[in-house]
């Protein structure tokens, strides 16, 4: 019902903003979509077009429309001109399309824009963005393009360029009221396929109100070609306050991935939930490393044969605190190492409030093959892991470094062990239970067979 009054709402939204806004029809202004032809300068004739309407009708929003087709990309532009003031814009990360405020980019069920051939290798380890917006922007909504970053034409031969080729299908490093709905990214290899927000030195959030919804990303990182070790890649890479990402399905390719993430969140105020994520290594990297990560909730998201469920990062410098992590669904590679949540060693930051209640973690290796514990914290305060059940973990449930209070609790937990395994007693399960400096309250859990 809740999927429903959301999708409900979203069509709502759509159809009443179409009402207000004035169409661009990409194929009035040359572009053909057959597969074959360069579409690029005919849409960014479109998107100019729409632009000039807008600031002429007091940024009224316009729509660029896309019919069914399959529109190539197949040149990279030195530079952009604004369409109305004329001036000269540098496009330093290589983008193929530049946009602006005050524009929708819509299509059809088969409206696909597809990178050319050979992108990334007219220059050294260079990158390419589909959809960039070179200065900052607001009130921007794209919805029905399906992306392909076409990774078999551009994977890259060296490996060391991998490791740097950031291609992504939208990139957006500062703006407002930003839209991501029913869009599909297919075939990349590159660091992100959708990638919001920047590392600011005043450390002021450079993008605020975003949401990222219904959107499918398949077949990328290094579940494209397996065998291509690529260190880093995040589907979405989001650093912004005031987010809502929801009910996305990230695949990443028909073999587990060793390197990729599904979702990698530098967020506050937000929320990330009814998410299916499937196959990745890491499912979330919660992050406070450039930024605050304050007041987040994960909630209702499933992952399927992941190696990790929740990895933090944390630094002193900032602070992480007020996070939610309740009623998820994980199905894990728990040998692999780490587990549901794990806070990175290497990271000497802490967390302060987080709670962790009513998830349903599995072990999906031999039980006798964690050597992980499903929860693991370097530092940590005001500790809540409660109503949660562990499923085929025989090694370690619970493990805390330096709880930072007195205030840990741990309650009502169920374990449910292989029948193998020795009968299982709350006793037991507060065996599975390591806090190194404090003593957290435990209590009422139990096993079950």
């Amino acid at each position: 019902m809740q999927k429903l009054k959301l999708a409900l709402l979203i069509l709502i939204t759509i159809l009443s903003n179409k009402a207000f806004c004035k169409d661009f029809n990409v194929k009035e202004y040359g572009a053909i979509g057959n597969g074959k032809t360069n579409d690029r300068v005919a849409i960014q004739t479109a998107i100019d077009n729409a632009v000039v309407y807008s600031m002429s009708h007091n940024n009224e929003r316009t729509v660029v429309y896309f019919p069914n087709g399959k529109y190539c990309l197949k040149d990279i532009p030195t530079e952009f001109t604004h369409p109305v003031l004329k001036n000269k814009i540098n496009n330093p990360y290589n983008s193929l399309l530049n946009i602006y405020s005050n524009l929708e980019l819509v299509g059809n069920r088969h409206s696909i824009l597809i990178a050319g051939e050979k992108l990334n290798r007219d220059l050294p380890c260079q990158s390419f963005n589909i959809i960039y917006a070179v200065q900052s922007i607001n009130n921007f909504f794209i919805h029905r393009l399906t992306f392909d970053l076409n990774g078999s034409e551009n994977m890259l031969t060296d490996e060391k360029c991998l490791q740097k080729t950031k291609n992504a299908a939208f990139c957006l490093t500062r703006g407002r009221k930003i839209k991501i709905d029913s869009i599909t990214i297919r075939n990349s290899i590159g660091r992100q396929c959708i990638s919001i927000g920047n590392v600011a030195k005043d450390n002021i959030r450079l993008v605020k109100n975003v949401v990222i919804s219904n959107c499918v990303i398949e077949n990328i990182g290094d579940c494209f070609q397996h065998e291509v070790k690529q260190n880093d890649h995040s589907s979405i890479y989001v650093m912004a306050d005031s987010v809502e990402i929801f009910n996305n399905n990230l695949l990443c390719g028909g073999a587990p991935s060793t390197f990729s993430t599904a979702i990698e969140c530098h967020l506050s105020n937000s929320n990330v939930f009814h998410n299916s994520i499937n196959n990745y290594n890491i499912a979330f990297n919660v992050v406070a490393l450039a930024f605050d990560q304050e007041n987040v909730k994960y909630y209702e998201n499933e992952i399927r044969n992941c190696n990790k469920g929740f990895l933090i990062w944390t630094n002193n410098e900032y602070k992480m605190k007020h996070i939610e992590i309740i009623n998820n669904k994980a199905n894990l590679f728990a040998y692999e190492n780490y587990g549901f949540i794990y806070q990175v060693d290497k990271t000497n930051g802490s967390i302060d409030e987080i709670s962790i209640t009513n998830n349903e973690v599995t072990n999906s290796s031999n039980v006798n093959a964690n050597s992980y514990p499903a929860i693991f914290f370097t530092g940590v305060s005001k500790l809540n892991i409660s109503r949660n059940t562990f499923i085929n973990y025989a090694k370690g449930i619970v493990y805390v470094k330096f709880l930072r209070s007195n205030e840990g609790e741990i309650t009502n937990n169920v374990v449910k062990l292989n029948p193998n395994n020795f009968i299982c007693s709350e006793t037991d399960f507060n065996s599975k239970v390591i806090i190194r400096n404090e003593n957290s309250v435990s209590l009422y859990n139990n096993c079950t067979y």
